[in-house]
């Protein structure tokens, strides 16, 4: 047949198409099939056709076959990508509409449905750049920018979500959508309260709306509003199992006979409902029901295992209770959820993606040194094998390039040098197995009485020296040399912090040994003690200079430091310890007063009749004082070597007004 008498079949059958003939157009289509073979169109309106009829495998057979026939043919892959969409089948879905977009940039049909199923499949990042590209081409469609604005704010863009939704609010301002989600953006709590309240006003009766804003009325302290609000939202729909678990947090701590209800009620309605366990968790551990409270945390954890509250909390609540084992094992199992290697746990063929957490991100040339030490000090142990031991020449190159730019500053690590260490840096390689050990953790080797007797005369401090066994002390110096924990370098920020690496209880330092050397502690000393539990613990390593640390003060009731590196390192035997001073930080002062406000710190040890008292390091010394006085650290001059950094440990006891209603997990 000559192409004129195909050319009129197609332009018949897109026709009799258009027309709502779907049978006459198909005849007209196979008929071009027939004169010239595979031509690509007419197995592009074959698949449709297909599709129509709920086909969905025939679509997806014309299609690829169209796409076969010319692989340039937009409407091709456009058909090809809607068959599989109507499959759920998002990834194939959206390759094949990307692949349209390429050839058919403007398409805005093509380039939307690329982007929504660039979301279903999960890909927010690039969904949220094909929103980006979508909303150019169409910017004055309010219905455009709301479906990029909502792709943007999935996608973390959440400044971005806001322009676009605010623009949605201007052309269409009793649209409620955008109202409702403006205030779940990243905004000022009184844009947020604001932006809820419009979304309730435009739609009284929305019970998510009214879930929304009953929230964000209780999380600045509205609490009667809020518990009046979502009361409302329980009665309307009394099974809805996050109903009640708003109320029951709405209720909170200053009400937990209701939130406990609510709470119970919530998990009733929703077993495999994670949070209403965890919150059931933080009122008993405010209750001081430790073991009750562990038990509930695990139920979130094991109804929502890939999420950390439950496990870490669960830890958490057994190290109150004082247990051992328990808390070292769910803590080894939350660090494998966010800092796991191709080399620990267990050995395994790739390496998990780097997260997005800032300390796999920033690095400075101290810390990188200190990492290629340790890996050497791994190797000549026989501790690791090559593979990961040439990473310590890495970790090199990479601190020569960062010190010949930035010196000694803490930098944001370009991609291509994460991707160079990424499998490696700041995860765990190595995490020395440290037990129990045999007899007594702490010595007997002071005079118990005594230490009692000094603490008991204001303001409460006083001074062990030998604190450890010889065994424990061991033990715990190999877990501090060998363990690959040294993920914190906030300090570092500062110039008086330059050289401070940090290991925390949450993310790596724990292990069995240091839950029984607590333990011990506390029975050994129970006037200094009480019945207070161990409720925070870390650790710092030292470069071989550090500057002092300045003045701050922690939250608890007992604080202890001890140090466990040899005398022999330490190069000025007169400081490289801590100073405290005989003033207490006020008791309504928060967290980040005490931590942060350095000129009232400094006019609460400059005033009159303040004393300072200075200890120096020495090893398996430990300084144990009235938490609530100020203090910092001293000077130090060490020597070189990566056995002859300086570490310390500190272990907090109860909280800072003695009060458990202040513990919430």
């Amino acid at each position: 047949m000559a192409n004129q008498g195909v050319d009129t079949l197609m332009r018949t059958g897109v026709d009799l198409h258009r027309e709502g003939k779907p049978r006459e157009a198909e005849r007209m289509f196979r008929a071009v099939l027939q004169a010239v073979g595979e031509e690509s169109n007419a197995l592009s309106y074959l698949a449709l056709i297909e599709l129509e009829r709920n086909a969905f495998d025939e679509a997806i057979d014309y299609a690829i076959r169209a796409t076969t026939a010319d692989n340039s043919n937009p409407a091709g892959f456009h058909h090809l990508g809607l068959a599989y969409q109507a499959r759920e089948d998002f990834v194939n879905a959206a390759n094949a509409f990307g692949r349209a977009v390429e050839l058919a940039p403007g398409h805005l049909g093509a380039l939307v449905m690329y982007a929504r199923c660039l979301s279903r499949a999960g890909a927010v990042a690039i969904a949220a750049q094909a929103y980006r590209k979508l909303v150019s081409l169409s910017p004055r469609d309010p219905s455009v920018a709301f479906e990029a604005a909502v792709a943007l704010q999935e996608a973390g863009a959440t400044g971005e979500a806001g322009f676009l939704y605010c623009r949605c609010v201007i052309s269409a301002p009793d649209m409620l959508e955008p109202w409702s989600n403006l205030a779940l953006c990243d905004l000022s709590m009184e844009a947020s309260l604001k932006f809820n309240a419009r979304a309730h006003r435009l739609a009284p009766d929305n019970l998510m709306v009214a879930s929304n804003f009953g929230n964000a009325l209780a999380y600045i302290g509205m609490r009667q509003p809020a518990v009046a609000l979502l009361s409302q939202v329980v009665d309307a729909a009394p099974f809805d199992p996050r109903a009640h678990f708003n109320l029951g947090a709405a209720y909170g701590a200053a009400d937990p006979g209701h939130a406990m209800v609510y709470y119970a009620m919530s998990a009733a309605l929703a077993p495999q409902f994670a949070n209403p366990w965890i919150n059931i968790g933080g009122q008993l551990v405010r209750d001081r029901a430790f073991y009750q409270a562990a038990r509930s945390y695990l139920r979130g954890m094991w109804t929502d295992f890939l999420n950390d509250r439950g496990r870490t909390n669960a830890a958490l609540a057994l190290m109150y209770a004082g247990e051992i084992e328990g808390p070292a094992v769910l803590f080894a199992d939350s660090m494998s959820l966010r800092r796991a290697s191709a080399f620990w746990p267990f050995l395994q063929d790739s390496v998990p993606p780097v997260p997005d957490d800032l300390s796999f991100h920033v690095t400075n040339a101290l810390k990188l040194r200190h990492d290629a030490e340790q890996l050497r000090y791994l190797k000549a142990k026989g501790l690791i094998g090559d593979e990961l031991a040439s990473a310590a020449d890495i970790f090199d190159e990479i601190r020569g390039e960062i010190e010949a730019v930035h010196g000694d500053a803490t930098v944001n690590m370009p991609k291509n040098v994460v991707e160079r260490i990424g499998g490696v840096y700041n995860r765990v390689t190595y995490h020395r197995r440290t037990p129990v050990i045999e007899g007594s953790a702490i010595s007997t080797g002071f005079d118990r009485d005594e230490v009692n007797r000094a603490y008991a005369v204001p303001p409460g401090v006083t001074v062990v020296d030998g604190l450890l066994t010889s065994q424990a002390l061991e033990e715990l110096r190999a877990f501090c040399l060998e363990s690959t924990m040294w993920f914190d370098i906030s300090h570092n920020f500062t110039d008086a912090g330059r050289g401070y690496l940090g290991a925390n209880v949450i993310d790596g330092f724990s292990c069995p040994l240091l839950f029984q050397i607590a333990e011990e502690m506390r029975k050994a000393l129970p006037d200094i003690f009480r019945d207070y539990p161990l409720m925070q613990m870390w650790a710092y390593k030292g470069d071989q200079q550090l500057q002092a640390l300045g003045a701050h003060a922690d939250a608890a009731a007992v604080n202890v430091n001890f140090w466990i590196t040899p005398d022999e390192a330490n190069l000025d035997p007169e400081t490289g310890g801590l100073t405290v001073w005989t003033a207490e930080a006020p008791a309504d002062w928060d967290f980040s007063k005490f931590n942060s406000d350095a000129s009232a710190m400094q006019a609460l040890i400059d005033a009159p009749g303040v004393r300072r008292i200075d200890v120096p390091h020495k090893q398996n010394r430990a300084l144990i004082f009235n938490s609530d006085l100020i203090h910092g650290s001293q000077p130090t001059s060490f020597a070189p070597g990566y056995e002859n950094r300086r570490i310390n440990v500190t272990m907090l006891f109860g909280t800072r007004d003695r009060d458990w209603q202040r513990l919430s997990a």
